[in-house]
């Protein structure tokens, strides 16, 4: 049920108290949410903590926060939820450090059964639903590319662009880039890098 108009209107709902609005908030955003969530935690810091753990906690902080927020576009609120996803990370990061510990248990793309990082990325160009083992396996390898080929400014832009939605200009602001010129080159160069390593 994602879209503009009913994420708007669940956002109206939940603020309301309507406990179902929430859920289905919760059930729409969590694909996408995860996948940014795995994306930035990257191998630096997936032994510390499991990100299913940052996933719930920013969500619950979304639900807390939605009184307060702002919305324009259902842009504003993946970003907003990107936002809150981040500061969880870094708390998180910090948290283990301090602590030294290091035994958090690792999951990895394929043990979550999802295949959003080929419709968001490949629109049109992945397999269809219906032949789940081979959308599954495109999954994977999108996640191999995006954690293990791509250099950390192209798989930012693609988070930013593809999976937060965000505008060049939100992109270039939240990467410290003074053109937003800059930012659609690069994510160009990004996606036609991600193409060309899944070719066989």
């Amino acid at each position: 049920m994602t879209g503009e108009r009913p994420t708007f209107e669940l956002i109206r709902r939940a603020r309301e108290g309507d406990k179902n609005a929430l859920e289905q908030l919760f059930s729409d955003y969590y694909p996408i949410t995860l996948r940014i969530v795995e994306l930035r935690l990257g191998r630096r810091i997936r032994g510390i903590t499991e990100s299913e753990d940052v996933v719930q906690d920013s969500l619950l902080d979304v639900f807390k926060g939605l009184d307060h927020f702002e919305m324009h576009s259902e842009g504003d609120f993946k970003n907003w939820l990107a936002h809150i996803v981040e500061n969880n990370i870094r708390d998180r990061f910090r948290r283990a450090r301090a602590e030294k510990r290091g035994a958090g248990r690792e999951k990895r793309f394929a043990d979550i059964p999802s295949t959003v990082l080929s419709r968001v990325l490949l629109r049109g160009t992945g397999p269809s639903p219906s032949k789940e083992a081979a959308a599954r396996e495109l999954e994977t390898r999108i996640e191999h590319v995006l954690m293990n080929v791509l250099e950390d400014p192209y798989r930012e832009v693609i988070i930013l662009r593809s999976l937060c939605g965000m505008s060049y200009e939100e992109a270039a602001k939240s990467m410290g880039y003074e053109k937003t010129s800059t930012v659609r080159s690069l994510y160009s160069r990004a996606m036609e890098k991600l193409r060309r390593s899944l070719k066989p």
